[in-house]
């Protein structure tokens, strides 16, 4: 029998020394199935993040046939799913989609206001992303105002090697993060112009570190092009990008020079809201300049 898990809330801290999943058990009245798959989840912690189906028999107690039976239940369910060397599970995309949109409330109160000028300012959609473990998740967005338009979804795992937004991300991982990150995810296509090159991909995302920014034509969705700047947070870490997100038909090499100056200037803005001090120069303050550089640009 298969369970349908309705999670209401949970909340998975996964960039800090510890890991907690609380889950709001409602409308099971206590079946038993029900609890065995929520032991099982909550063995996944930050020290424990990937679990063979040894691992899982010896840390909950249960039976082999009954955790094999949960772990294809709750894989089914995208609650669980398979690492790149088919051995051990690792949370699915389903938990990752829900957490993100819990979490870091103050990160999307210190973008609102800054995405909906440069929603105005370029008139294409503004989208805040988070890395959560191996994928991203939209957090926030605000859709173009014109009638022909890239939108994302929020709540929904995106992997982290294709489109703008995932490859910045990618791109200030320390380098042991990314050699993990590189043995556990396998490169496969996604888009039309996905890199599924390892050695190739990496030297995108030296350059994109060294630019401080990262452009994605066709690699996530036909016809869509996105740009992307990382947000810093106050102690200098990258969890969260922001990204410009437009049809391939409106995109050249002039409006990438239009874009780039104003997605890099408000992202700087909302890291200085973030508590973030570069060291070599305190907040830009370019609004005005980026706007009367885009509004000439128009004319």
């Amino acid at each position: 029998m298969t369970y349908l898990l309705n999670i209401d809330i949970f909340i998975l801290t996964n960039h800090q020394p510890y890991c907690i999943i609380l889950f709001m058990k409602q409308k099971f009245h206590k079946l038993k199935p029900i609890e065995r798959a929520f032991a099982i989840l909550d063995l996944f912690t930050h020290e424990r993040k990937f679990l063979s189906f040894t691992d899982i028999v010896h840390y909950s107690g249960l039976p082999k046939a009954t955790v094999f039976r949960l772990t294809r239940t709750l894989e089914e369910n995208g609650l669980l799913q398979k690492a790149r060397n088919i051995k051990d599970w690792i949370i699915g995309p389903r938990l990752i989609g829900k957490l993100a949109l819990l979490m870091n409330q103050n990160v999307v109160a210190c973008s609102y206001d800054h995405m909906r000028w440069l929603r105005d300012k370029t008139h294409e959609t503004v989208c805040l992303w988070q890395r959560v473990g191996n994928m991203r998740v939209c957090i926030l967005q605000l859709e173009s105002t014109n009638e022909l338009r890239m939108v994302a979804e929020p709540g929904k795992s995106v992997p982290l090697y294709c489109g703008g937004a995932g490859k910045i991300l990618l791109a200030y991982m320390s380098s042991q993060e990314l050699d993990e990150y590189f043995k556990q995810v396998p490169l496969e296509p996604v888009g039309a112009r996905t890199i599924l090159s390892e050695n190739r991909l990496r030297c995108e995302l030296s350059r994109i570190k060294t630019e401080g920014i990262s452009v994605g034509v066709n690699e996530r969705t036909p016809n869509g092009v996105g740009i992307a700047a990382p947000l810093y947070t106050a102690d200098g870490q990258i969890e969260h990008c922001l990204s410009l997100y437009l049809p391939v038909l409106r995109f050249s090499h002039k409006v990438k020079k239009q874009m780039i100056p104003l997605l890099k200037e408000v992202a700087s803005n909302i890291s200085a809201d973030l508590g973030f001090q570069p060291k070599e120069a305190s907040r830009v303050h370019r609004r005005k300049k980026g706007c009367n550089m885009w509004e000439h640009s128009q004319a």
